[in-house]
């Protein structure tokens, strides 16, 4: 089995050999280091009990074209009584180099003891994305009830949703 795959990623090098440069070949090896330790070197907790609006920081190393990167915090969205799957659905903290002010889609979080953050985060309302659980690795803390109403009311919006999403 193991060596008909590698006959099929042989010739597949073969057929592209002459477009093969250094840059290609660093880049294939980072991402694929980074498969191998993502689903094999890494551990899920086994006390990880995800719940809805928990933030976790999140590695999403290995982006294409602009997909988000990084370690960065991600904020838990998707119900927990859905949340023992594989995946969540979560929201990312970004930082912005220029002055931002959309309160549309951006929730501003300040730092401060609490939440540890090191600048200025907005919370991303509208790059929603499906994690898997092996990308998260600790848990940072939980948002506050009013930035729970915020997020809940802009995804209300979005989504052209009539109910709250809020879990009574």
């Amino acid at each position: 089995m193991w060596k008909n795959k590698l006959n099929k990623l042989w010739n597949l090098i073969e057929k592209i050999w002459n477009d093969i440069n250094l840059s290609i070949i660093s880049w294939f090896l980072d991402w694929f280091y980074e498969k191998l330790e993502i689903n094999f070197l890494w551990r899920v907790e086994k006390n990880l009990i995800p719940k809805k609006w928990d933030i976790y920081l999140v590695n999403l190393w290995i982006n294409i074209w602009s997909e988000l990167n990084k370690n960065r915090p991600w904020v838990i969205i998707s119900d927990s009584k859905y949340n023992w799957w594989n995946n969540l659905l979560v929201l990312p903290f970004k930082t912005y180099k220029w002055t931002f002010n959309n309160r549309i889609l951006h929730i501003l979080v300040e730092p401060d003891n609490k939440n540890n953050l090191s600048e200025k985060s907005y919370i991303s309302v509208i790059s929603i994305r499906d994690v898997s659980k092996k990308r998260f690795w600790t848990k940072i803390w939980a948002l506050d009830l009013k930035q729970i109403i915020e997020i809940d009311n802009i995804l209300t919006k979005i989504l052209n949703i009539k109910t709250s999403l809020l879990i009574k």
